[in-house]
């Protein structure tokens, strides 16, 4: 397989991701606004009969992003020849440039960060509520115990700025990757690559600051 191929692998499964976590921060909001539509929301998720082919194709093109991502970076780092690459970076902006030079680090945390974040949400404490007579996992209650925790905040917001500059280049690369970009366009690209990258920042951040300053009330 081609290191070309394997790089547009990374690319396509990275915007599939990006586009899940755009999905995910929607449906996550709804606990700003009623502890109600929050919990309805992930009962219709929970018993979706399809939830388990959804989840199953989500983990397999989040692992597939991880092993081409590491398989990619791994050659070129033993290649040592990619200079069209350094030079490209070095001419991006000084943001683009850093999260470029962290990305297998912040794929780690990324990664670390997933797996605790599964097992606490999905595997955690189970409290259970009832609307119209339907009984239902209390997924509010448990951010409402889970976010208060300072470190747990702290640790919540930390991955989210991880996160915020693997998405940004990321989207900036998939330009590169896939050849649309133009150097009349450039600019563009990464005010959009930014602009996302920042809105995913922002309103990941507000959860864990809004359930701290519940916690605190």
């Amino acid at each position: 397989m081609s290191s070309v191929f394997k790089k547009y692998i990374v690319a396509a499964s990275g915007l599939f991701l990006t586009l899940f976590v755009l999905g995910h921060s929607a449906g996550n909001s709804l606990m700003l606004f009623s502890s109600e539509m929050f919990n309805r929301y992930g009962h219709a998720l929970i018993t979706n009969p399809l939830i388990y082919l959804i989840e199953f194709v989500v983990v397999a093109i989040f692992l597939t992003h991880v092993f081409f991502a590491l398989k990619v970076t791994f050659e070129n780092w033993s290649a040592r020849g990619d200079v069209g690459y350094k030079k490209r970076v070095n001419k991006d902006s000084n943001l683009i440039s850093f999260a470029a030079s962290t990305m297998p680090y912040t794929g780690a945390v990324i990664f670390i960060f997933l797996v605790l974040h599964i097992v606490q949400f999905k595997y955690g404490a189970y409290y259970e509520i009832t609307y119209a007579g339907t009984i239902m996992r209390d997924l509010h209650r448990l951010l409402l115990e889970y976010f208060p925790a300072p470190l747990n905040a702290i640790g919540y917001i930390i991955a989210m700025v991880v996160l915020t500059f693997h998405v940004l280049h990321g989207l900036w690369s998939i330009t590169q990757t896939f050849g649309v970009n133009r150097s009349m366009y450039n600019k563009l690209f990464r005010n959009i690559a930014l602009g996302f990258a920042l809105f995913v920042l922002v309103i990941y951040v507000t959860f864990p600051v809004w359930g701290y300053l519940q916690g605190v009330k």
